[in-house]
C-alpha cells in the first residue's frame, strides 16, 4: 500500500552542463530542482529519530553533488537520474516525484523557462 506522507524539496540549485545547443554544452546553466520522497513518516514523527525518515540534508548534498558534474541532453534524463537518488535515499522511499525548472531555457523567447516531472516507484512498492 503507498503512503501519501511526503518529504518535500522545493527551489534545490544546481549548476551543471544540460542542454542540446553548442552555448549550453559549454556553459554551466542554473536548473531547479523539486523532489517529492513519498513513504511511511509516522514512525519519524511518534519517534523523533533522523533514522526512520529520509535525511532531506544529505538527499539534497547527493543530489547537488552528483548532478553539478552531471552532462545531459535532456531534462527528461535529468529529472530520470535524480529521480533514482531519491528512491536510494532511504529504504522508507516508496516512490518519488521529480519537478525539473530551466529558466530561460528557450533562446529566442525570453524568460520562458521549461519544466518536466516524472514519478517513479521502488522496485518493492
Amino acid at each position: 500500500m503507498s503512503s501519501s506522507d511526503c518529504i518535500r524539496v522545493s527551489d534545490l540549485r544546481v549548476e551543471c552542463i544540460i542542454g542540446v545547443d553548442g552555448w549550453e554544452r559549454r556553459l554551466k546553466q542554473e536548473v531547479y530542482v523539486d523532489v517529492m520522497l513519498y513513504g511511511e513518516l509516522s514512525g519519524a514523527g511518534e519517534s523523533d529519530d533522523l533514522t526512520r525518515t529520509g535525511d532531506y540534508r544529505a538527499l539534497c548534498e547527493a543530489i547537488v553533488v552528483e548532478m553539478s558534474g552531471s552532462n545531459h541532453l535532456l531534462l527528461e534524463a535529468f529529472a530520470e537520474h535524480v529521480a533514482g537518488i531519491g528512491l536510494a535515499s532511504h529504504e522508507l522511499v516508496e516512490r518519488v516525484r521529480v519537478r525539473v525548472r530551466k529558466p530561460r531555457a528557450l533562446s529566442g523567447f525570453g524568460t520562458a523557462s521549461v519544466e518536466v516531472e516524472i514519478e517513479r516507484a521502488s522496485a518493492s512498492a
